[in-house]
């Protein structure tokens, strides 16, 4: 098995409002236009009333076979410069 990427970034807005723009308004902050046949689970963890958590794992590479451990370490600093646009996306609006 091939470990998972484990992120986590808190975001100064309600977990409803994280949620609705990690899903209904996500072409506003994901730069990456490929489809991989990995998984991600994401968990949106109010903190406060107005601050989340939001806990992501992106897992499954083994499916990508041989390349499983190279395409982890790429979306690993993908997903390093992916998130900061999330949050501008959420917390601008929050």
């Amino acid at each position: 098995m091939i470990e998972p990427i484990r992120l986590i970034v808190e975001l100064d807005c309600p977990a409803e409002h994280a949620f609705e723009v990690w899903t209904a308004r996500i072409g506003t902050w994901w730069r990456r236009d490929r489809a991989d046949a990995t998984e991600v689970e994401v968990r949106f963890v109010p903190v406060e009333r107005s601050r989340t958590r939001v806990e992501i794992e992106h897992r499954a590479w083994e499916r990508l076979g041989a390349e499983g451990e190279a395409g982890r370490d790429r979306n690993r600093g993908g997903w390093s410069t992916l998130l900061p646009h999330y949050r501008e996306a959420a917390e601008s609006a929050g």
